[in-house]
């Protein structure tokens, strides 16, 4: 496990596995074959029965692999991931407990609410550091006037090929995904759409 970064809390311990507290940094991994493919370390806005919201701020340093990957050069299990900057103008992701995806807002140049985004995924499992989850590779994107769209349908289709995932989990995600947009009145907005860093 990766350590968070000089100057920052320590995460509580395992044994306790409780919430963490504002301003704590938990790490987030997305695994593959049980190893970090992605491994963020965000800071955490709110954690609670009801959802978890961390912030990842612009260039805050992350690992992954140093491009890219297909689905067949990730089923060979002989990628390294190396250290890169977060680009953009940060991004706010919200989890809740048991649902297979997690949503992601993103704000423009000037700072206003641009989108959001379905990461359809496993369910955040709670570690001493942070969070593990597997990324599943479907996604959705959802404009800021609610239209919408698929994203890697291909990545989805190729990681079967590429026996990541059977034809029934395939399946499986796009009704998750499916359902994401069935309830995306409900879901949207999130209440941080005006939100700022501290």
């Amino acid at each position: 496990l990766r350590r968070p970064p000089r100057g920052v809390r320590h995460v509580r311990r395992a044994a306790r596995l409780t919430s963490f507290r504002a301003g704590d940094v938990a790490v987030l991994r997305y695994l593959w074959f049980g190893r970090p493919f992605w491994s963020i370390p965000p800071r955490v806005v709110e954690d609670d029965a009801e959802r978890t919201v961390v912030w990842v701020a612009p260039g805050t340093r992350y690992h992954r692999p140093a491009r890219r990957l297909t689905m067949t050069e990730i089923a060979a299990n002989e990628w390294t991931s190396v250290d890169h900057p977060w680009t953009g103008n940060g991004t706010l992701m919200i989890s809740r407990p048991a649902e297979p995806y997690s949503l992601w807002l993103f704000w423009n140049d000037e700072g206003e609410h641009a989108s959001w985004y379905v990461n359809l995924e496993l369910p955040w499992q709670r570690t001493e550091l942070g969070f593990d989850s597997r990324d599943h590779q479907l996604d959705i994107v959802v404009r800021a006037d609610r239209s919408w769209q698929w994203k890697d349908e291909d990545e989805l289709r190729d990681a079967v090929a590429a026996g990541l995932l059977t034809a029934g989990e395939a399946d499986d995600i796009r009704a998750d995904g499916e359902r994401v947009v069935a309830q995306l009145d409900r879901l949207l907005p999130t209440g941080f759409e005006n939100w700022q860093p501290a």
